[in-house]
């Protein structure tokens, strides 16, 4: 039987895995902007562009901040399950 601890370090791994996947999404598209253009297009969507852009640096800001409120002892055990789904 999981202790509340145990499921939430699982949750936050899984967490982290749906912001990986996020995060290649929006890394393809801000280095892909040929997806943005438009047939007899003559403005290029800035405002999208740099929507895209902002959110590269959430990610990263979002991960920090779960590290910042996490105890030592949670981040090693977070490890240990990391390493066992491998």
């Amino acid at each position: 039987m999981l202790t509340n601890e145990e499921i939430l370090i699982k949750l936050i791994i899984k967490y982290f895995k749906n912001l990986e996947k996020c995060e290649a999404i929006i890394k393809y598209l801000y280095n892909h902007t040929e997806l943005f253009e438009q047939k007899y297009m003559s403005d290029f969507p800035e405002d999208l562009f740099r929507f895209f852009a902002g959110k590269i640096g959430t990610y990263a800001r979002q991960k920090n901040k779960i590290f910042e409120i996490m105890n030592k002892k949670q981040i090693e055990k977070m490890k240990i399950y990391e390493l066992m789904e491998e």
